[in-house]
């Protein structure tokens, strides 16, 4: 099945985590050691792509978590952004 924001993976369940990081893990044991300059084009590109795969599937764990949790309204576009204003330090309030 695949993964989707609606479906999402099974972020609850701590089997999934188990899994994902030994998956993570093994993908990773093959540049384990090696410098970057022994890395071959080969692993460049293979690097490459895991990367690019778990930015897509934090991509997909960021929305699912975004779905679960309505009660958290989307900023606007049109609505001006505040910028909270520094508070004095206790030194400076005294010293005045």
């Amino acid at each position: 099945m695949a993964t989707t924001p609606e479906n999402g993976p099974p972020i609850h369940d701590p089997g999934y985590w188990d899994a994902f990081d030994a998956t993570f893990d093994q993908q990773l044991d093959h540049f384990r050691g090696k410098t970057f300059a022994e890395f071959t084009e080969s692993d460049r590109t293979e690097l490459l792509a895991f990367v690019t795969q778990q930015i897509a599937d934090m991509h997909v764990l960021l929305r699912t978590v975004a779905l679960e949790q309505p009660s958290m309204p989307p900023v606007s576009p049109e609505q001006p952004k505040r910028v909270p204003r520094a508070r004095k330090s206790k030194d400076v309030v005294a010293a005045e």
